[in-house]
């Protein structure tokens, strides 16, 4: 089906990917994940309930991109081609794929899985390297992979999660045989968050907790996670709070779920200012500075803690939902400013909106909220 035409440089704004976690299934069973992924940890989305969520993009016209994580997505590797296949033939849109790397047990392996792959659009893999992933992966797989990827021209995000007494990302890239950084190779270092099987197993000690409330860069109302449950969740980090799921897109058009994203006062404001920045403000304004002087992890780290938190649930409750619209125009504003700095390279542009915080915290006025816009339980 064709779709309309993006304005040029409209698609940097409001760029929009549908990530597919196909399952949480791996063959690993890392300290670190945040889904606590292992062998048959959960179900496999089926090819009739990914196809159904990928035809939802003739209606969301700002999405041609699609991802596919987990889990170990390669466990599923016919599907992934066949749903490749599908967009492809389809739509035309390329895709990503995140990996360990488990299967490149050689180089003429790599090349036999990723080469299918490349032809139906493959534009990104997402390697995952660090002292987690080595416990179970052997490093020479990695190298087999990332090669294979980049001789056939992918793009290739090698990621590293990283903690006070680990390897960080630099060791790897002095200690492997790797590529640098190019024009197809990005490296990426993130710090562990306290989420899924972290949790009990990566010693609060030796977590690297640096963030403190400012705000930032978020991938909410840019990213629509789907999880192997068909939960939907507007952003890829690892702020997978109840309060975050907009549905089930196995119940209802993802697209609707999307439009009740678009006017709900939390995910714009977490789109507007880059992370929890006003969430951990209002709560200041309102007798709660707990989250105002405490470190994280990162603003996901955060995010997650205070979405988690139900004192602070009550609070937001209470003073967020009368400005849905002030929530809904700052986080277009914010957006916009970012298109004319980063894109346009134009000078004297914020990233952020000329806030309402002020008048939030100190002179609230209410507003009718529509009945979507109050985040549900």
């Amino acid at each position: 089906m064709s779709q309309p035409p993006i304005p040029k440089g409209a698609d940097k704004i409001h760029h929009q990917v549908v990530s597919l976690q196909l399952t949480w299934n791996c063959p690993a069973a890392c300290r670190h994940c945040m889904v606590s992924g292992r062998p048959e940890r959960s179900r496999v989305m089926s090819l009739a309930e990914a196809k159904r969520i990928i035809d939802q993009v003739q209606h969301l016209p700002l999405t041609r991109f699609f991802g596919f994580t987990g889990g170990e997505p390669f466990l599923s590797y016919d599907l992934i081609l066949e749903l490749a296949r599908y967009i492809q033939d389809k739509y035309g849109y390329s895709f990503a794929v995140a990996t360990n790397c488990y299967w490149a047990g050689d180089p003429d392996k790599a090349r036999e899985m990723l080469q299918p792959l490349a032809g139906l659009g493959l534009a990104e893999l997402l390697v995952s390297l660090d002292d987690f992933h080595l416990e179970f992966v052997d490093p020479k797989n990695i190298e087999n992979c990332v090669r294979a990827a980049v001789s056939m021209g992918v793009h290739v995000t090698i990621q590293t999660i990283e903690t006070m007494t680990g390897h960080g990302m630099k060791h790897f890239q002095e200690h492997l045989d790797l590529p640098g950084e190019g024009d197809l190779v990005r490296w990426v270092g993130s710090e562990c968050h306290p989420a899924g099987r972290a949790a009990s197993q990566v010693p609060g000690s030796d977590l690297l907790l640096q963030w403190s409330n400012s705000p930032g860069r978020c991938t909410a109302m840019r990213v629509w996670n789907i999880d192997p449950y068909g939960f939907v969740t507007p952003c890829c980090g690892t702020a997978f709070a109840p309060r975050l799921k907009m549905g089930n897109a196995f119940e209802e058009d993802l697209h609707v779920l999307v439009d009740r994203a678009n006017v709900n006062p939390l995910v714009n404001t977490l789109a507007a200012w880059g992370g929890p920045y006003l969430l951990i403000k209002l709560l200041e304004a309102n007798g709660y500075p707990d989250y105002s002087t405490k470190l994280f992890a990162s603003h996901c780290h955060a995010c997650d803690t205070v979405l988690r938190d139900e004192r602070a649930l009550e609070l937001i409750d209470r003073e967020l939902p009368s400005h849905w619209l002030e929530a809904l125009a700052s986080r277009l504003i914010a957006h916009e400013l970012w298109f004319r700095s980063a894109v346009l390279q134009e000078e004297g542009c914020d990233w952020l909106p000329a806030g309402w915080l002020e008048t939030l915290v100190a002179n609230p006025e209410t507003q009718e909220a529509p009945s979507d816009a109050v985040p549900s339980g």
